[in-house]
């Protein structure tokens, strides 16, 4: 927290950073500072207009802008590039500024009670296999497989039967996308495929002169 702090006074220091005061008291008046609010009875509590996600949300220079930044921005300073404000306190329409703190997206992510933070803390799958690097699997969506589960899923009768199955009633569409594939592949590496040919045609034409 101290190293974004830096960052941020840095900014300021640098001249290049307008601090908004714009309407100020105003802003403020939409705040409820009593002692007792949130979690620890600490937070400042926005009264204006929420996010359907429940953060606090203010109009600045013509501009939708969340109130927690807005409040930052002018008790604190900029947020540093790449960094998005947390709240330690876990209360979406709190403003405190000693409330917030500048992370990265994945840090933030991995704070809150997200789908993310829940995926991260699951070390085992459902049948008791560990989730080391060895036996996860990472498909294109992101979504962690165990390879234990999923070679003793497919070592079974059923699975090798519902494959070939699949591949029967299948087989025209599979052959099709790939002469497809195949075709537009070529189309695209025309040159480096030609470039390749000759080269391969140069080089078993120098075997056949050595012999």
């Amino acid at each position: 927290m101290i190293l974004h702090l830096m960052k941020a006074q840095q900014i300021m220091a640098s001249g290049i950073y307008e601090r908004p005061n714009d309407n100020w008291e105003f802003i403020e008046s939409k705040v409820d500072m009593t002692p007792g609010n949130g979690p620890d009875g600490n937070c400042w509590l926005w009264k204006g207009r929420l996010s359907k996600e429940g953060y606090a949300n203010v109009t600045y220079k013509g501009k939708l802008k969340g109130s927690h930044v807005h409040f930052y921005e002018y008790y604190i300073g900029p947020v540093p590039e790449g960094l998005e404000l947390d709240h330690w306190c876990r209360n979406r329409h709190c403003v405190r500024p000693g409330h917030l703190e500048a992370v990265t997206h994945q840090e933030n992510m991995l704070r809150g009670n997200t789908i993310v933070a829940k995926f991260a803390m699951t070390t085992h799958c459902p049948q008791g296999h560990e989730y080391t690097p060895e036996n996860t699997y990472v498909n294109p969506k992101g979504s962690r497989l165990c390879i234990t589960c999923r070679q003793e899923k497919q070592s079974t009768t059923e699975y090798k039967e519902y494959c070939q199955k699949y591949y029967q009633e299948n087989r025209e569409r599979f052959r099709s996308r790939t002469s497809e594939y195949s075709k537009r592949y070529r189309e695209r590496n025309r040159e480096k495929l030609n470039a390749l040919a000759r080269a391969y045609r140069a080089k078993k034409k120098q075997q056949s002169s050595e012999k």
